[in-house]
């Protein structure tokens, strides 16, 4: 029985700018990898396979580089990812200066329903963080973020690992 085409034969011979999706399903289909080919199916496979693993959810690991804690000030502390980032958000701490006892409530907000994360009264104390409770590490997007509120202003201290460009 004589073999479908090569794979790597197919795809070398069509043009990107002319190949659609169909047309790439259909091409793969029926092909198998020559052995001389291999080694070439190493390398993209390999790189494409780190890449996902390292750099996109779920299967994320911190980029170095990219991690920080997240500050701003305010009755209403918004901390959201730009573009299409993911954070591991691993830390929360408020301070409050604002001379008395405050009730703070940490939400996951989509920009118009939130989700409660914790509330609870922040004393005021001189610069000294509160750390806000966390049951499990999370993730936030863009379009899923964290809400500080508090009627009086505090700042909001996040702690986060980017882990999905």
């Amino acid at each position: 029985m004589p073999h479908e085409p090569d794979v790597y034969s197919r795809l070398a011979s069509s043009k990107v700018s002319e190949v659609t999706a169909q047309q790439l399903e259909s091409s793969t289909e029926n092909s198998y990898v020559a052995k001389k080919n291999v080694e070439f199916w190493k390398g993209p496979i390999t790189i494409h396979a780190t890449m996902k693993a390292s750099r996109t959810y779920p299967y994320a690991l911190p980029i170095p580089e990219k991690s920080a804690v997240y500050t701003s000030a305010g009755t209403t502390v918004d901390v959201q990812p730009t573009g299409t980032e993911v954070w591991d958000i691993f830390s929360i701490s408020i301070l409050n200066t604002s001379g008395g006892d405050e009730t703070v409530t940490v939400t996951i907000y989509d920009g118009s329903t939130a989700s409660v994360l914790g509330n609870g009264v922040i004393t005021a104390v001189n610069n000294a963080n509160t750390p806000v409770k966390l049951e499990y590490r999370f993730n936030i997007t863009n379009s899923a973020y964290i809400r500080i509120s508090c009627s009086a202003s505090v700042t909001g201290n996040v702690a986060y690992n980017v882990v999905g460009l």
